[in-house]
């Protein structure tokens, strides 16, 4: 198996770590079997934080952690307000916004109607424009520009009224992801021989071992919920 577009480290980088000096770890032989708990550690954290490329999809073909992946038509309730977040972040672009089936622009700027990415890149924002309405070159269809533009929240009859389509995700893999993932990679090589022995003790004519029940380090959980996305509407 060679390296996969999920993978959040490398084989070279885990042989490292499992080197007590820093040089090549003793398990040059292994590589294979390395690169498999890699990216196996990828479809991981995918899959704990939500970051599947669409519903359902259990071996994606791209990680929003390694580059940004075009994400929708993702369908939300609206917010109530001029801010509406959406499942995945930072976002990086918008190809289209709907509320209520009308179709939002770009913000040009202060004082011109449509979205923009917020700073934190985890949500859009509606800046409001004047009361108008147009149709842009070559479309069938009209931009309706009003005050107090919000994302609104849908009723009994109009659930999910706001559709997006984005790109989301980072140009290169943050730093504390890569070392969880080597961290996870590199403890579970290390039980490879014992399998989940946490002891054993040998006495006349018998003998006792004992296995323990393993979850992910605390380490690696605490960096997987601060980059956990939201829930599917």
């Amino acid at each position: 198996a060679g390296p996969s577009p999920i993978d959040l480290c490398t084989v070279g980088q885990v042989k490292a770590w499992l080197s007590s000096n820093g040089a090549a770890a003793a398990a040059d032989g292994d590589d294979n079997n390395i690169q498999i708990c890699i990216t196996s550690a990828g479809l991981e954290w995918m899959l704990r934080t939500g970051n599947s490329p669409s519903d359902g999809v259990t071996n994606p073909t791209a990680s929003p952690f390694v580059e940004p992946v075009s994400f929708g038509p993702e369908y939300y309730d609206g917010s109530g307000s001029t801010e509406q977040f959406l499942r995945h972040f930072p976002i990086r672009s918008v190809t289209v916004l709907q509320i209520n089936s009308v179709q939002i622009p770009a913000s040009t700027g202060w004082g011109s109607l449509g979205w923009t990415i917020a700073p934190h890149g985890r949500s859009i924002i509606l800046r409001n424009g004047s009361n108008n309405a147009s149709t842009p070159p070559g479309a069938s269809f009209a931009n309706y520009y009003w005050w107090d533009n919000t994302f609104t929240k849908g009723g009994p009859s109009n659930r999910l009224n706001i559709m997006a389509q984005y790109v989301a995700g980072f140009d290169a893999t943050p730093p504390d992801i890569t070392e969880a993932c080597i961290e996870m990679v590199a403890t579970n090589y290390r039980r490879r021989d014992w399998i989940d022995q946490a002891s054993q003790s040998m006495a006349q004519g018998a003998g006792t071992v004992r296995y323990r029940d393993w979850e992910l380090p605390p380490r690696v959980l605490k960096c997987m919920r601060r980059y956990a996305r939201l829930a599917a509407v």
